[in-house]
């Protein structure tokens, strides 16, 4: 019997939170948007269905939610109530970057770097590349380690190839330190302490502030 009337109440306040999310969004709270769209993609408190998910998430993204921006982006690139078109991918993904929004900086890299929704440009993604790392995400500073050692997409530069490496070993990342010591088999004296230096200047810079005091 308790248990029962313990569902019964959770189903109330479901319902409940339901419909004050749908009353917001139905007013043009972005954010509620949003939130409606994510619970019709997965069927949480509500059947799923992806076109409502659609629905919701264009309205916010069409208000500037970054999240909603994405999300829709997403659908677009997986044909998930709507038409796959990867370029309408894309253009959401970029909508949402030029925000600074992360996830989709990071999706703009891929979709660049494998031609998808846009002509292969390994400068694009490059340039998108270095605004993820810039953000502190350590997977994309190691890869600007690499393009900048083999000359992907930008030209080849030993001392930012070191600099990058550097800073990822310093943050812990496995394997960083014996790749950025066979890149400086090839570098001089000079060019490894000019690197040095750089790598403090991204560490400042570029890690996140719990790990720039240890």
């Amino acid at each position: 019997m308790l248990l029962s009337l313990l569902f019964l109440a959770c189903s109330v306040f479901a319902t409940g939170e339901l419909e004050t999310i749908k009353k917001a969004a139905e007013q043009g709270d972005a954010q509620a948007q949003f939130q409606l769209g994510e619970m019709y993609y997965e069927g949480s408190g509500v059947t799923k269905n992806d076109v409502e998910a659609v629905h919701w998430f264009r309205q916010a993204a069409e208000q500037g939610d970054a999240q909603g921006q994405v999300y829709l982006g997403e659908m677009y690139y997986e044909g998930s109530g709507v038409a796959k078109d990867k370029a309408e991918a894309v253009r959401w993904y970029r909508q949402a970057a030029e925000q600074g929004y992360l996830p989709a900086q990071i999706e703009m890299v891929t979709m660049y770097e494998k031609g998808e929704g846009v002509a292969k440009d390994d400068v694009e993604s490059a340039r998108w590349l270095h605004k993820v790392a810039e953000q502190g995400e350590r997977a994309a500073q190691f890869r600007l380690g690499y393009i900048y050692f083999a000359g992907v997409g930008v030209p080849e530069d030993l001392v930012k190839a070191y600099a990058w490496f550097n800073l990822v070993a310093a943050r812990g990342q496995e394997d960083a330190d014996a790749i950025r010591d066979r890149v400086a088999q090839n570098m001089t004296s000079d060019q490894i302490a000019e690197a040095r230096k750089l790598s403090r200047e991204y560490l400042e810079t570029y890690a996140p502030d719990r790990e720039k005091s240890n």
